[in-house]
């Protein structure tokens, strides 16, 4: 029984730490992208046009995946004032990420 209760509790702590390490990015430069889809040419409407995004800004990686050789960040954008934009693409080579 105890044993049960420890194993239990081991996975609850590893399942907690697990959620609450994200991996956050900065852009490399004002010119990364935020997308609406893992395209490069669909960028997010609030980001399209002459809207760049500030250097101090942060991607929150929650996904990732690739299509023919460029990997994409899926995940929420957070504007340098704090605006939180959920559910969107970004490539990862144009984001400086660490945990």
């Amino acid at each position: 029984m105890t044993k049960t209760l420890l194993a239990a509790a081991a996975f609850a702590l590893l399942a907690t730490s697990a959620s609450a390490t994200e991996i956050q990015c900065v852009p490399k430069n004002v010119a990364a992208r935020v997308l609406k889809s893992a395209n490069p040419n669909d960028f997010h409407p609030q980001f399209s046009g002459l809207s760049y995004i500030g250097e101090s800004s942060t991607f929150v990686v929650k996904g990732r995946s690739s299509d023919l050789g460029v990997t994409y960040f899926s995940g929420d954008y957070i504007s340098p004032r704090g605006a939180v934009t959920k559910n969107v693409f970004a490539i990862s080579s144009e984001w400086e990420c660490g945990k």
